[in-house]
């Protein structure tokens, strides 16, 4: 007699649960779909990860069901409960930046479940190794030309240089997401030095200069990949005239039409993908460039799959839970 195949068990570590946007989060989309497929879900907010005698361990809730559309109610779980974590066949950290101290000490934690376990590697998603090594500003430099001029640097004299040779650059801090404490920035701004000195906390902490890509104005183009495959690809408007693009604030989806020289950078991008092994990434491209390099938390996926009509979340779960 044929044995039967046991539930996948996942679980996912998220963001505090008062603070998700529910009807939008890509995680819990992703647990939506993984429990159709015959998975068995959990969740646990990363903050409650900790180590007791040399185990990891979290409040963890089983996900019974979530009902479409999405929202906080819709959500069934169990009563959490303590429980040590290393019994589960694969782990999400799906905490949104800044990758600070809370973000990655827990990592840490999270990362202790793996060391011995040759036989159960790449199980945590984003590899931890990954999320240490690999800063989502700058990782793409590997690339070369598929990268846009850029400087990383607290140095102030060097970061004046570098937009006075370029007359028009994209300040970003290297710890945050979703266009937080982003800046576009001029030569002739009468306070450069000064803004320079606050977003380096007066030459502390680096961030990245780019080369200002006028395509902005027109939008960039978000790809999704799974394990390095090009899963779905839409296209960011920002609000009229602006060069920030901010989801939450005017800014909307349109169905993207790929180039030619975008679809060879989709090549590219996933043999980078492929070698750090990252089972999920959102990459945005402008002026055929890459500005974001999304491998902590891509999102959009619930956006994406209303505007292409198209189960994507399906398609990312399936590497992990077959078809």
């Amino acid at each position: 007699m044929k044995k039967k195949r046991s539930l996948a068990k996942l679980l996912f570590l998220i963001d505090p649960w008062e603070t998700l946007d529910h009807a939008r989060d890509s995680t819990l989309r992703l647990m939506q779909e993984a429990v159709l497929m015959g998975a068995r879900c959990f969740l646990a907010e990363s903050r409650t990860l900790s180590l007791e005698k040399g185990k990891a361990t979290a409040r963890i809730a089983e996900v019974i069901s979530i009902k479409s559309p999405i929202s906080a109610s819709e959500v069934e779980r169990s009563a959490p409960k303590w429980q040590k974590i290393e019994a589960y066949d694969h782990f999400f950290y799906r905490t949104d930046p800044p990758v600070d101290l809370s973000y990655l000490l827990p990592l840490q934690i999270l990362a202790s479940v793996d060391i011995g376990k040759s036989a159960r590697k790449n199980r945590i998603h984003p590899s931890p190794h990954s999320l240490f090594f690999l800063n989502e500003k700058w990782a793409p430099a590997r690339l070369g030309a598929l990268f846009p001029e850029s400087l990383v640097s607290a140095e102030t004299t060097k970061l004046m240089e570098f937009i006075h040779r370029e007359s028009k650059v994209v300040l970003k801090p290297l710890f945050q997401a979703q266009s937080k404490g982003v800046a576009v920035l001029e030569k002739s701004h009468p306070d450069l030095e000064k803004i320079l000195k606050t977003a380096t906390e007066q030459g502390s902490i680096p961030v990245i200069l780019q080369r200002y890509l006028p395509g902005i104005l027109d939008g960039e183009t978000r790809l999704w990949f799974v394990q390095g495959k090009l899963m779905a690809a839409v296209r960011k408007v920002p609000k009229k005239g602006e060069s920030i693009i901010d989801m939450d604030a005017g800014g909307s989806l349109e169905v993207a039409k790929l180039t030619s020289a975008e679809k060879k950078a989709t090549l590219q991008i996933g043999g980078l993908l492929r070698e750090e092994k990252i089972l999920w990434a959102a990459v945005d491209l402008i002026d055929g460039k890459i500005t974001d390099f999304n491998h902590t938390s891509p999102g959009l996926l619930v956006a994406m799959e209303k505007l292409l009509n198209k189960n994507l979340a399906r398609l990312a779960l399936k590497p992990l839970l077959g078809p």
